[in-house]
Parts: structure tokens; C-alpha cells; sequence
């Protein structure tokens, strides 16, 4: 008797969860929004460089997609520390500074050229997807011209 009634409250509560879904606002493919998605969901962390490159020189330009850097930085670190550890054996402080001086330069040198390297990265990316570096504000705009 009631049959056409609990079919259509079966069908609202199949439905009711798709209804967000239809009220979204379609998002045209590669449009401005769709690209600035894109960039922000692919663009590279400084944090995430410099945290990368605390754990060993290299990693973090390894991370910014800068290969020969990373390696060149990576053996430097080995080299200086194999240095430093003779020194140590031989009890050679001269050594020993020589091998410090290397794995700090390994370091620093990293930390440097792995945040530029992002910084390479997300403006390449930027330019690929043509965003801007800023979200366009809304609002009253001021500008002159000279």
C-alpha cells in the first residue's frame, strides 16, 4: 500500500549523498583554477629542502628534482667525513679541520643551492601552467602609469 512511498525515501537516501557533488560549480579543465590546483598541489617546499638536507648534503636538491648538485654535494659530505675520521685515527688536527671544513661546505652548499634549485622548480612549473606567483586578489586596484 505504502510501496511507492518507501521506494521514493530509498531512492532520496541513495541520492542525498550525491547532492554536493551537483550543487559544485563545474570546473573547466585547465582553466585558471584548475592550473593553479595543479601548481599548488605539484610546487616544492623550501622547508621540505632544507629539512631534506639536514638529514645529509644532497638530499635536498635531490628533492628539488637538481641531480648533479645533490651528488656533487653527497660525496663532498663522504670525502669530508673520511678526512675528518683519519684525522681522528691519526690524531692529526690539521686533518681534522680540513675534513670539518669540507662537511661544512657540504652543508651549507646544499641548504644554498637546494632552496634555489625549488625556487627554479616552482617558477618553471609556474611558467608551464601560465599562474601567476599570487593568487589574484579582489578589490578596488590603484594604478598609475608614468
Amino acid at each position: 500500500m505504502n510501496q511507492p512511498l518507501t521506494v521514493a525515501m530509498a531512492l532520496g537516501l541513495t541520492l542525498a549523498p550525491l547532492a554536493p557533488l551537483a550543487a559544485q560549480e563545474k570546473q573547466e579543465v585547465f582553466g585558471p583554477e584548475h592550473r593553479r590546483q595543479i601548481y599548488e598541489s605539484n610546487k616544492k617546499s623550501h622547508v621540505a629542502a632544507t629539512l631534506w638536507t639536514a638529514v645529509f648534503p644532497g638530499l635536498g636538491n635531490f628533492y628539488a628534482e637538481n641531480y648533479l648538485m645533490g651528488g656533487i654535494f653527497g660525496m663532498v659530505m663522504v670525502f669530508g667525513t673520511t678526512i675528518f675520521a683519519y684525522g681522528v685515527v691519526t690524531d692529526q688536527s690539521d686533518i681534522m679541520l680540513w675534513g670539518g671544513i669540507g662537511m661544512g661546505g657540504a652543508y651549507l652548499g646544499s641548504g644554498i643551492t637546494a632552496n634555489l634549485a625549488v625556487m627554479d622548480f616552482n617558477a618553471e612549473l609556474r611558467r608551464g601552467l601560465k599562474v601567476g606567483e599570487f593568487e589574484p586578489a579582489s578589490g578596488p586596484v590603484l594604478s598609475v602609469r608614468f
